[in-house]
């Protein structure tokens, strides 16, 4: 009687199984999906009974299944089936991403259950992943609670070090005394490494009070660091001078106006004969020129042929160029021709091009070799005459992808970072370019599309796929922003681009925030204006308040400048530095002022976004480029 008893429990046990597998496997989208959306609204009940049924009918998930069950039981108190779904997902799927996670809720489950050893459980899983600061965290908390306070202190001290976003919970935990200057100097570097400049100039500032002679040049080192990263040119200057860095005292000194201490570092770099010191002195070159001193430039620049002959191809190219906007067109072209001939650059083609052009020369023989898509092939176009965008593709259809199930299972969960990281795993696993440009629109599609970006630029030329590498991002946002202001949408799209390549959390060396990289401070007087609010960086993540802020300040340089090119120099750059810049110099043309800005970021910055322009197919591309 007890078998036959036995045997029916356990028929009915198998019973929702057997019945499962026999239904329509693709009910196994909704199984999971459901068993998802239970989990993360808290019904753990809901999402363990989806979940059971999505594992029998949705195999290509399984581990993720077992995973969330084990999850769901973990928050329901029942560890022991959560040791068993994490154990099944151990055995069934040995080579799962997902194994590091389990180890985890196996760990938890184990303090759970106040197992005998499950803290020698966590202190094993902490020293496999000492990267996991918030099971660090836990281990230290733990081990305070049970009388180990000696034993918790330096992991609460290697928290705080590592600068995550538990260190200042950690520090609580600590005397200050802990922390010596040897600590402050390791959490600055880790600062500066996460662009957390402010707080690492705060740190180090602290260390160096704190540090006997032998370590105070190593944090004026990174204290330097981080105030050049900052744009805190003139105090960086100093300390970069102190530790006997002197090209990056010269750049400091250039950035922040001192002519005088660049000149005399400059000098100091060219007598020890340090190779950078040929830099600085073209840099120089170019600053005498820019000041009407031309043949003092001329001549600084046959000293750096004679002295520096590694730097010959920099230094011939800003002899032509010096000659060139000085006017000496025939002897530019002469040099122009001579870096073409020897290094084929598109650039120096079309300056050649140009200045044939100024001494009456066939100047469109020149300009039609220039047929790429880059930023000289497009400006060559333009002047004959022969210009066309790019053919636009029909996006009426969206491009036929092969199915692949876990993927789009996965997103149909919307588990979106999930699904990112699987195809990030894919990209590293296979080198089939179909499938690498097939990853790379499905990133697109999940709006990810800084990685959808570099995923297609690895991509050969001809596969890689336009509408993943120019997408129309955030494009209600985007084209109803540049509606309010005038503004060519596509502008807009390009900027941002190069800005953030679309991505909402993006955060510069600078301290710039979100997809128009806005610096707080002019974020804030910018939200001024339009009677908004910025409550801190972190409100600047925002899409819908970034793009209008950005799109208002680049609104203000374009009607300040009536130029596409130097506003945007000036969104780069600044605009009292561009205006300098325009009123120093007698520009004939938007292509001259665009060669002759002074930072090279700022230059190269200028020429991706004109191209980018360029590829989006904006009939208005050609509208904007309008003699200074």
């Amino acid at each position: 009687m007890r078998v036959r008893t036995a045997i029916i429990v356990l028929l009915l046990l198998l019973l929702p199984a057997l019945v499962l597998a026999s239904e329509d496997p693709g009910k196994g989208v909704s199984y999971f999906t459901a068993g998802i959306g239970f989990y993360k609204a808290g019904n753990y009940a809901e999402a363990l009974r989806n979940l059971s049924a999505a594992y029998e009918t949705a195999p290509s998930v399984g581990d993720y299944t077992l995973l969330y069950m084990a999850k769901a039981h973990l928050h329901t108190g029942n560890t022991t089936n959560a040791l068993r779904n994490v154990r099944k997902l151990y055995d069934m799927h040995p080579s799962s991403p997902l194994r590091n996670e389990a180890r985890g809720i196996e760990v938890m489950s184990a303090l759970q259950r106040y197992e005998f050893g499950a803290l020698g459980l966590l202190e094993t899983y902490v020293k496999d992943f000492p990267s996991d600061m918030d099971m660090t965290f836990l281990l230290a908390g733990l081990l305070k609670e049970t009388g180990r306070i000696e034993a918790s202190k330096p992991l609460f001290k290697e928290i705080y070090i590592s600068a995550c976003p538990l260190s200042e919970d950690a520090m609580a935990e600590l005397e200050p005394q802990a922390i010596s200057a040897p600590d402050l100097l390791e959490r600055g570097k880790n600062l500066i490494k996460n662009r957390q400049y402010t707080q690492a100039e705060s740190d180090l500032m602290d260390a160096l009070e704190k540090c006997d002679p032998s370590l105070r040049k190593n944090v004026k080192e990174q204290l330097a660091l981080s105030l050049f990263k900052q744009r805190k040119y003139d105090k960086a200057s100093g300390l970069f001078l102190e530790t006997g860095d002197l090209y990056n005292a010269a750049r400091s000194f250039i950035r922040a106006g001192k002519q005088n201490q660049f000149n005399s570092t400059m000098q100091k770099l060219v007598e020890a004969g340090d190779p950078k010191g040929a830099k600085l002195m073209i840099a120089y070159s170019d600053d005498l020129r820019r000041r009407g001193k031309t043949n003092h430039a001329l001549k600084l620049l046959k000293k750096v042929t004679r002295k520096y002959p590694d730097m010959a191809e920099g230094t011939l190219w800003s002899r032509g160029w010096t000659l060139y906007v000085s006017g000496d067109y025939k002897k530019a072209r002469r040099i122009f021709a001579k870096l073409y001939s020897k290094h084929k650059s598109p650039k120096y083609l079309y300056w050649q091009a140009k200045a044939a052009e100024k001494t009456d020369r066939d100047a469109d023989r020149l300009f039609k070799k220039l047929n790429g898509d880059d930023f000289y092939g497009v400006l060559a176009r333009l002047r004959t005459g022969d210009f066309k965008q790019p053919e636009a593709k029909d996006t009426a259809e969206p491009p036929k992808l092969r199915p692949i199930e876990r993927i789009d299972l996965l997103v149909a969960a919307g588990l979106k970072e999930e699904a990112a990281n699987e195809l990030a795993l894919k990209v590293k696993a296979d080198t089939d370019y179909h499938i690498r440009r097939e990853i790379a629109i499905r990133l697109m599609e999940l709006q990810l599309y800084r990685k959808a970006i570099l995923v297609a630029l690895t991509l050969p030329p001809e596969m890689q796929p336009v509408e993943v590498l120019y997408p129309r991002a955030f494009w209600p946002r985007v084209e109803s922003s540049a509606e309010d202001y005038d503004i060519d949408p596509f502008l807009l799209l390009s900027l941002i681009r190069e800005e953030s390549h679309f991505d909402p959390g993006a955060v510069s060396s600078a301290g710039a925030v979100g997809l128009m990289q806005l610096m707080p401070q002019t974020a804030k007087i910018t939200a001024r204006t339009l009677d908004l609010t910025v409550n801190g960086p972190a409100s600047l993540l925002d899409v819908d308040l970034n793009v209008r802020l950005g799109t208002h300040f680049l609104s203000g340089l374009l009607d300040r400048f009536d130029s596409v090119p130097a506003a945007l120099a000036a969104y780069n750059a600044g605009g009292s530095r561009v205006n300098g810049w325009i009123e120093e110099n007698n520009y004939g043309s938007y292509d001259e002022f665009i060669e002759d800005i002074p930072f090279d970021e700022t230059r190269n910055y200028v020429k991706r976004i004109l191209s980018t322009y360029y590829r989006y197919q904006s009939p208005e591309f050609q509208n904007v480029l309008e003699i200074l």
